[in-house]
């Protein structure tokens, strides 16, 4: 098979392009892109059969991935950020709603706007028709304005903190909180009676739980530890340890992913758009080649950035402590490939939404 990209393909999108060539005549243990070869066993190293990987690449991939450490999740689409998501500012936020639960009528009308295309099968409007017939209601929540704002310090029970997506590396502080009075009844409430898209509640088994979390759209891995506690926003995708992993490896994963080996090989390999989601995050080598010495050296100064930065330190890629870590990282040719850690259930989360 030969794959071969187009410079130019038309006027009326400038998408890249490829020309995929077959010729059918039994397996091959190669595949040629843009005139280079590209070894089949080389290629079946990364999860996603990346034919981008190149001799210098494979050497990473021989060996464990992150997603025998973690797993990974987005987060939850509210369905109306204004309603329920507060920014802070100055340790308070100003809270302009009320929220009332009321039971809402069930109406063949409003089932086919909340359904996928506004379409319904025959046997569900019959369902509907009997729903309604029958006078029966739906839970739901009504979102009233203040006559008059109310500032609200935080942190406050009625509120969690709310992991929003940013370009911060490290650490950064809560910057959002979002309305989660009896464990998020009157966002949840909105949501399974919103579109169908609303109905699910993406990330929930991991509400709570300690971890690493990324900005979604990015040109590099903008990834930050998650302390415990947060609800998670789909915009900043988290990975969490699996059960029986040592709680150290949280630190060091962090230390390798901000590393721009680690950012490489996820552009070059991986993912070479702008959009990093769990499974790329997944797929990346574990620095399994690193000797103990220098994991330990580096899962200590990972804890002391983290420190620092809780203490109002900013760091940046060009950061000389982030500089550091390349040297903690760095291939050793003389290493040998460690047995990939089993792949286990992830930890319990902290609480459980109903």
């Amino acid at each position: 098979m030969e794959i071969e990209t187009l410079t130019q393909f038309s006027d009326e999108t400038n998408h890249p392009m490829v020309v995929l060539r077959f010729v059918k005549r039994g397996c091959t243990d190669r595949v040629i892109v843009d005139g280079e070869q590209r070894l089949r066993h080389q290629i079946e190293l990364t999860d996603n059969f990346s034919w981008r990987i190149t001799d210098d690449h494979a050497r990473y991939f021989d060996g464990p991935k992150l997603g025998d450490y973690m797993i990974a999740s987005s987060g939850m689409t509210v369905g109306k950020n204004e309603y329920f998501v507060r920014k802070i500012e100055n340790g308070m936020i100003v809270e302009p709603y009320e929220f009332e639960f009321f039971d809402d009528p069930i109406t063949l009308e409003r089932e086919r706007e909340r359904a996928r295309l506004g379409k319904l099968s025959t046997s569900q409007i019959e369902k509907i028709k009997r729903q309604a017939a029958a006078g029966l209601t739906r839970r739901n929540v009504r979102v009233v304005r203040r006559a008059q704002p109310v500032r609200i310090a935080i942190p406050h029970p009625d509120y969690r903190y709310y992991n929003k997506g940013t370009n911060a590396i490290v650490y950064c502080d809560p910057t959002h909180v979002i309305y989660w009075r009896d464990n998020g009844d009157a966002v949840l409430t909105f949501k399974k009676n919103g579109n169908w898209y609303l109905h699910g509640v993406g990330g929930q088994p991991y509400f709570g739980r300690e971890g690493l979390t990324w900005q979604l759209i990015a040109q590099n891995l903008y990834i930050r530890y998650l302390p415990e506690g947060y609800i998670l926003d789909s915009g900043a995708p988290c990975a969490f340890l699996r059960a029986g992993i040592e709680h150290d490896e949280l630190y060091f994963i962090l230390g390798w992913a901000l590393t721009n080996l680690c950012n490489r090989l996820l552009k070059e390999v991986i993912n070479h758009t702008k959009n990093i989601q769990g499974k790329d995050f997944e797929r990346l080598p574990y620095p399994w080649w690193v000797p103990e010495v220098n994991k330990q050296a580096a899962i200590a100064h990972v804890r002391q950035m983290i420190v620092a930065a809780q203490q109002g330190i900013r760091y940046t890629r060009e950061s000389a402590e982030i500089r550091q870590l390349e040297v903690m990282y760095a291939f050793s040719e003389t290493a040998h490939c460690i047995t990939p850690a089993p792949v286990l259930p992830v930890q319990a989360a902290l609480f459980v939404l109903p």
